[in-house]
């Protein structure tokens, strides 16, 4: 514990240990400051009240003899202070300091020193406050670390420093240099989608000096992608088809997924559906989300299976000797559309008139069959 003495009129006084009539109290929290911003230094003072102060200054060493920060004088002000340094405080209790523009520079100890009307009746407030300058950075945070950001992902972005505490302060945001209404500290996206990409940076409110480096956030598009065993044309009944969940660059291995077939839910939760084989009711439009995720649906797939719908209609005109035969084979689009083959087999020669009427129904048959003959899907 320090003691000391204090000469006035004369007479010696034992003020006992600094601090029970003399003393600087600067703030109890840690003072860090972000590059480009303006800081504020909390400061009091006390001295013997037969006393009056005429001198007052700050500077940035432990006991204030070289160069300063502030002087009421106006006397040896460094350059760099000059117009950036302000005395918030007073001459009786109150020595706050105030510090603009803030630079890597200004990082250090600030003492505070008095001067009274009595030649020895000085005090500086030794140990000073350390100021920390730091500056500001968006964090970024996944729930699939390293591994990229997809849709439906939950996403965080953080505005903060590696040393300052700014719990108590508002921010503003921008995406792409374009400000955000959003104050706080954090930007959740729960969940993330295709739009929030963009290039996203923080600065304290009101301040644009400020603002951090940009940070960007890519988030992948979720998509289906098919895969058949036909190389190409119309699936058919039988085919092996593999519709698969997944985007361009991002990991979706360990993740649980929902699918849907026309806007229904299936049970179905790993990342690949596989049809071996497919039939005709898996026909329909397939989209897929992460689990749990279902506001960033993936695109829509349209699986169209064609029916394969095998039919032998055998015409038999008995004469004497004589069988024609007809085989037809058919397939059923989904659009209701029936398309037939037929295969026309004359055994045995047969009068005209008879060939000529079988021409004209095979004709018929050929060119049009009525889908309610064959069934329907």
């Amino acid at each position: 514990m320090l003691y000391g003495c204090i000469f006035t009129n004369g007479l010696l006084h034992q003020v006992g240990p600094l601090g029970s009539e003399w003393g600087v109290e600067y703030s109890r929290n840690r003072l860090c400051a972000i590059r480009r911003s303006t800081v504020v230094i909390p400061c009091s003072y006390k001295y013997p009240d037969s006393l009056r102060v005429e001198t007052v200054l700050w500077c940035n060493d432990e006991y204030c003899t070289k160069s300063f920060v502030f002087h009421s004088s106006n006397t040896d002000v460094r350059t760099e202070y000059r117009d950036r340094a302000e005395y918030l405080g007073n001459k009786e209790k109150n020595c706050t300091l105030q510090i603009k523009n803030i630079t890597d520079k200004d990082a250090g100890v600030y003492t505070f020193r008095f001067m009274t009307n009595v030649e020895t009746g000085k005090y500086t407030g030794s140990p000073g406050t350390t100021l920390t300058v730091d500056e500001l950075k968006v964090v970024m945070t996944s729930q699939k670390e390293g591994k990229g950001v997809s849709e439906g992902d939950s996403v965080s972005l953080t505005c903060g420093t590696d040393s300052c505490s700014l719990s108590q302060s508002e921010f503003t945001w921008f995406k792409d240099d374009q400000q955000l209404p959003e104050t706080q500290s954090t930007l959740h996206f729960r969940p993330a989608c295709k739009y929030h990409s963009a290039n996203y940076s923080c600065g304290l409110k009101g301040n644009r000096q400020t603002v951090s480096e940009e940070v960007n956030l890519s988030v992948e598009e979720l998509k289906v992608v098919m895969t058949s065993s036909r190389a190409n044309g119309t699936l058919r009944e039988g085919d092996s088809v593999n519709l698969t969940c997944d985007t361009d660059s991002c990991s979706l291995s360990q993740s649980e997924f929902t699918w849907f077939k026309d806007n229904q839910t299936l049970p179905e939760t790993q990342s690949t559906l596989h049809f071996s084989p497919i039939s005709y009711h898996h026909t329909g439009k397939y989209s897929c989300a992460l689990n749990g995720r279902t506001v960033a649906v993936s695109n829509k797939v349209n699986i169209i299976v064609e029916k394969e719908l095998s039919t032998v209609l055998t015409q038999q005109c008995r004469t004497a000797a004589e069988i024609i035969s007809l085989k037809i084979n058919c397939r059923l689009y989904e659009a209701g559309l029936l398309l037939c083959d037929s295969v026309f087999h004359l055994h045995m020669k047969i009068p005209n008139i008879v060939a000529s009427l079988l021409l004209f129904l095979y004709i018929m048959l050929r060119v049009y069959i009525p889908t309610h003959l064959f069934g329907s899907r």
